[in-house]
């Protein structure tokens, strides 16, 4: 019997909320399954055995019996069944990548050093890591993800990358060229939080992460959901302008927060006072930007990625304090401010976790 678009639908729905109960809680029975969905045992049973034909779920034996009745079968994603090739090029200086699986286990490492900037080197150069990694696979390629610096528009287009100086370049075209799976292009700070929300074992349904670099971005889940914003502009934050009397900026603003906060221009304040003056006026500087950015959307776990020199326990501390006084009261009390889990390959695992949020559903 041919199944009409809204059932294929339907169904394709339910495949993906069943991967996403075994990614996030781990085995479980059809019937645990159904219960917990509020699906039919028929519905479930039918996917399951789809789902084990694929070779992405796996039968990991009967459960203990807890009583009187047949014990029952556990099923379980299958971490093995596809890897996926993830490369960032937020660093100017190589350009990284990795095989990971599908709990972002990484498995294959392999790098390449930026000769130049130009776009066009950069495409040929992320096309031939991306194929030494799809070669150093074991197994079905989910596909490839890529993170950078830059605006990313809904098209996979660098919109504009101040660090590159590019400009509406499409990095993907030559990954496409040679490899004919899907290839998804995600920003930078964006990545970094799909890769917390993915990837901790305790994820938060809602959080905000900011980058520190050359320039400031941030990444901002809500209700599980990566925020991408009208024109795909949201999280960039660089460019709030928090001092009209401050230096101007590259970009013709005066006073942008990429001037206090970016991990250059503190260095070169930090070294200049040769104290923690710096550091803890920018932090000062950051947790008055955040403020309206809690107030706004509730979220109150902050977290904060960058040198260690920099994201040190008393700067957090201190974009803390100043953030959570500037909010509500009851929501001053939930703010939570960390350094982000995941150190220098979190944009690597953002970039393999949007493959696996846009080819399974899972996040």
């Amino acid at each position: 019997m041919t199944r009409s678009l809204s059932q294929e639908k339907t169904r394709a729905q339910n495949k993906t909320v069943l991967l996403q109960s075994l990614f996030r809680d781990g085995a479980s029975t059809r019937a645990e399954l159904a219960r917990q969905h509020g699906l039919s045992p028929v519905v479930v049973s039918d996917l399951v055995t789809e789902l084990l034909v694929d070779g992405i779920v796996e039968d990991m034996g009967v459960r203990p019996n807890r009583g009187a009745g047949k014990p029952a079968t556990l099923f379980s994603l299958r971490d093995s069944a596809f890897q996926i090739v993830a490369v960032s090029i937020a660093d100017e200086e190589r350009f990284v990548g990795v095989v990971t699986n599908l709990r972002g286990h990484v498995l294959h490492r392999a790098e390449a050093e930026v000769g130049t900037r130009d776009a066009e080197g950069a495409r040929v150069l992320v096309a031939d890591l991306v194929a030494r990694l799809v070669e150093m696979a074991t197994a079905p390629v989910l596909g490839v993800g890529i993170g950078t610096q830059g605006v990313v528009t809904n098209e996979q287009v660098v919109r504009v990358s101040s660090a590159f100086g590019w400009s509406n370049e499409s990095l993907v075209d030559d990954v496409r060229r040679t490899y004919s799976g899907p290839v998804h292009l995600i920003n930078d700070a964006r990545a970094a939080a799909l890769a917390v929300h993915t990837y901790r074992e305790t994820p938060e349904d809602s959080l905000l992460l900011i980058t520190l670099d050359r320039g400031v971005g941030a990444g901002l889940i809500i209700g599980g959901a990566l925020v991408q914003g009208t024109h795909s502009l949201a999280g960039e934050i660089g460019h709030i302008v928090i001092d009209e009397n401050g230096p101007r900026c590259p970009c013709g603003q005066n006073g942008c927060l990429d001037l206090v906060v970016s991990v250059p221009h503190l260095r070169r304040r930090m070294t200049e006072s040769r104290s923690s003056a710096a550091l803890e006026s920018a932090a000062r500087v950051l947790g008055r930007a955040l403020a309206p950015m809690i107030a706004v959307t509730g979220v109150s776990d902050i977290y904060i990625a960058g040198a260690v020199d920099v994201v040190t326990s008393s700067f957090l501390h201190t974009v803390r304090e100043t953030a959570s006084t500037r909010v509500f009261g009851i929501l001053a009390d939930t703010v939570s401010v960390s350094a982000a889990p995941g150190g220098e390959d979190l944009v690597l695992l953002g970039a393999a976790a949007t493959v696996l949020s846009a080819e399974l559903g899972v996040s």
